[in-house]
């Protein structure tokens, strides 16, 4: 039986009565097009960004404590030919997507960015999660050397803020 938290990918929440989280979200989404009026629009469109950050904030807390446990189980392998191949095929891909999700983080309130208070959700994301608790960044050391090189490009934050598509 699902939990109904946003780390599992079931469709139901705890006993199949209520929506999960991506459910609600894309119903939300589609009465956009029932809104009427610019001021009711950009209010939609405002909530609706707001609860995409929350659901990415959901999905990168879980994509963390997934890494956490791929890297504690890879540790563990004797085999170094596998805790290679094991840290390529499965942590490796986890941390990329953690990138993708740090880059959705970001461009959702950016997009909606109107007063001190979004711009104090960026802070919060960049401050204590990413540089004081190094909630991206915690296990690169750890991955690296399991690879036997340094994380690839791809898997480092970007130096300026990405503009994705769909959320200008």
């Amino acid at each position: 039986m699902a939990s109904g938290r946003i780390c599992e990918r079931s469709g139901r929440s705890a006993g199949g009565d209520r929506p999960s989280a991506e459910e609600v979200l894309c119903h939300y989404s589609a009465l956009r097009l029932h809104i009427q009026g610019t001021g009711n629009l950009d209010r939609f469109n405002r909530w609706l960004k707001t609860f995409c950050v929350t659901r990415f904030i959901g999905q990168f807390g879980c994509a963390r404590g997934e890494l956490d446990a791929v890297i504690k189980r890879i540790e563990k392998e004797e085999n170094p030919q596998a805790k290679r191949r094991f840290a390529r095929e499965q942590a490796l891909p986890i941390r990329l997507r953690m990138v993708d999700l740090l880059g959705h983080l970001y461009n959702a309130p950016l997009a909606t960015l109107n007063n001190a208070t979004e711009l104090g959700t960026i802070c919060n994301i960049e401050e204590p999660s990413m540089l004081r608790l190094k909630l991206l960044s915690g296990q690169d050391a750890k991955l690296a050397q399991l690879l036997g090189e340094p994380l690839p490009t791809a898997a480092q934050p970007w130096k300026e803020y990405p503009a994705l598509p769909g959320w200008s």
